[in-house]
Parts: C-alpha cells; structure tokens; sequence
C-alpha cells in the first residue's frame, strides 16, 4: 500500500502476537518502542535477544482477549483490531526499481534499496552502496518491502546508502 497505516500504539501497550519462532503459538507481548507505522514487540517473560518489528496492521498482532473470543490457546509468556492490507495480485516489480526495505540483518533499520533480480513471485532486493552480505530474496508481497518515500510518510528513519 502507498499509505501508510495509522500508528495509535504506544511503548507499554499489550497484545497478542504470533510467536515469530513457533508461527503456530500466539502470546502476550509488549510494545517496546515505535517507529512509524512500525513496532517493537517482545514477548512477555522473554529477554531483548527476541525482539521483532511488525508493522501496526499485522494480522499477526492481535488485541488482547482475541485468543479467548475465538476459543484458542493463548500460550503461557516465554489497542486496536486491524487488518492487514490484501497483497497485490501480480508481481509488478522491474529490475532497477527502487524501494525502501528492512534490513534482515539488522531488522531495526530501513535502508534504500534496489530490485536486482525477478523470478515468479521472488524478488531479489540489493542495498544500495552495500556489500551483498545484506541482500535477500523475497516474495513480491514481502511486509518488509516499502515503495520509494515510505519512511518520510511514517516518519520511520531512512538509513542512508551506504559506500560502497
């Protein structure tokens, strides 16, 4: 989407989160720190080393007392009901094109970046003025992939280009 969602969360606020290390479990988790239309989130009982960023309109966050509501187990600790928006029916995506994207290795950061490759559904994100130890393969409809000018609509940080 070139909008970005509405970010109303704040550091302390609770919910329900997908565990990113088990997909299948669902638990309590803090808002740590925001960015944008991104959060930090950590699970209750857990330590900083599992920290994870979702964007504010990740089905895979959920209000507290979701789990209860739909009968499901809430897993024991290691705002708002949104919706993630659908995903782009084809991959539209051209070598060369630029865009804005999270950093795997460094999950906290979004850095310029250009589209060096396309094949069926993946695309082959490059940083800009970066070694390729940072680039990655993903699907097309990736929620760590922004248009150009995302984060200066979200208020997120742009990473400058590195220089290589």
């Amino acid at each position: 989407s070139k909008t970005p969602p509405t970010n109303e969360f704040q550091v302390g606020m609770k919910l329900e989160a997908r565990d990113p290390r088990n997909i299948d479990s669902v638990c309590v988790a803090s808002v740590i720190a925001t960015t944008g239309a991104r959060l930090r989130l950590r699970l209750d009982g857990s330590d900083n080393k599992n920290d994870f960023w979702r964007l504010v309109d990740s089905s895979d966050i959920q209000p507290v007392g979701t789990c209860e509501q739909a009968g499901d187990l809430l897993q024991p600790p290691l705002g708002k009901n949104k919706q993630e928006p659908p995903p782009p029916p084809l991959n539209n995506f051209k070598v060369g094109m630029k865009i804005e994207a999270v950093d795997r290795k460094n999950p906290f950061l979004i850095c310029p970046a250009t589209i060096g490759a396309v094949k069926g559904d993946q695309i082959y994100i490059t940083f800009d003025g970066w070694s390729g130890t940072f680039n990655y393969w993903c699907k097309y409809d990736s929620r760590d992939i922004f248009p150009a000018g995302w984060c200066c609509l979200t208020g997120d940080v742009l990473q400058p280009p590195g220089n290589i």
